[in-house]
């Protein structure tokens, strides 16, 4: 018994050691070149952006649903869309954009209402897609991570680790239609997705329907509060966007988007929109219940434009 322990102490510390290895040596082509690997340069537009200036952050509901471009033209500012994925974690989201904050500045924050929600910490905290983005896109990025940010990701990591390993004896990110839509190339020079624009609608499956018991989560509200303040700070103006939700997905998640409302009433946080503003058909989603086409796309970035005008022009 003590030898088969043992050799179970030996096999455990060898594994560990591997995929240390490779979490710390080893290249990810493959994820360099998803959609992640685009935040290389949506930081590069970003710095080498003037002030004052229109950032976007969020999950994809944003990056895969407006149109920067026109915003832009509305109101003679640069605009850029930061926004890749909800599970890369509103945290690292609001930290990510702190450096390039200045005086003038609106930041529009338009994550999903999942990142508000205490059964999906990932969509606050992160998960491996952050763990990717920190040791193999954003190195610089482990500075925003607290202690227990890394708690929460330490569960990620053996299983990101493992993946390297399988990417270096897979082929490398291939072209495809289906997989170029999620690579670093799909973004435009605002830092929009914009190459489904042309594509016609995907099936998808709607939310699921809330059980009535969801909590808040309220570490993103303490870090909201925070990051409000800390763009007040800088001479700059923060506000909140609802995400846009196809009708079935917002009736079945409504529960939690009126609980989420209230919060951001309670803490009185900037939500300069009902979120029922952003609740379209079926017919202009793409592949997701977030996810709007190019119709979509044009009616919420009426909307956005809109109410940023309450903002920017008042």
């Amino acid at each position: 018994m003590k030898k088969f322990i043992l050799k179970a102490i030996a096999f455990l510390v060898i594994i560990g050691a591997i995929l240390l290895a490779s979490l710390f040596l080893l290249p990810n082509n493959v994820f360099k070149n998803t959609l992640m690997g685009g935040l290389i340069e949506k930081n590069a537009l970003l710095a080498r952006s003037g002030s004052p200036k229109i950032i976007l952050i969020g999950g994809s509901s944003v990056s895969y649903g407006t149109d920067s471009r026109k915003i832009s033209e509305a109101f003679h500012m640069p605009v850029i869309d930061m926004a890749i994925s909800a599970d890369i974690g509103l945290k690292f989201m609001g930290d990510d954009i702190k450096p390039y904050i200045n005086k003038g500045d609106v930041v529009v924050v338009g994550v999903e209402n999942f990142a508000f929600a205490k059964d999906y910490p990932e969509d606050f905290e992160g998960s491996e897609t952050l763990v990717g983005i920190i040791f193999d896109i954003d190195q610089d990025g482990k500075r925003y991570i607290d202690f227990k940010q890394w708690v929460e990701l330490s569960a990620y990591i053996p299983q990101y680790s493992a993946s390297k390993l399988v990417n270096l004896i897979t082929p490398v990110f291939k072209r495809t239609e289906s997989n170029y839509l999620y690579s670093r190339k799909s973004f435009n020079q605002y830092g929009d997705s914009y190459l489904h624009w042309t594509m016609p609608n995907e099936p998808f499956t709607d939310d699921e329907k809330c059980t009535g018991k969801e909590e808040i989560n309220p570490d993103a509200f303490a870090y909201l509060n925070q990051f409000n303040k800390y763009v007040l700070s800088r001479g700059a103006t923060m506000v909140i966007i609802p995400p846009p939700t196809e009708n079935a997905s917002y009736q079945n998640r409504e529960f939690f988007i009126k609980k989420v409302e209230a919060e951001f009433k309670r803490n009185r946080l900037p939500l300069i929109a009902e979120p029922s503003r952003y609740r379209f058909q079926r017919k202009y989603f793409f592949n997701m219940p977030y996810h709007l086409n190019k119709s979509g796309v044009d009616l919420r970035t009426g909307l956005v434009i809109q109410d940023l005008s309450k903002v920017i022009l008042k």
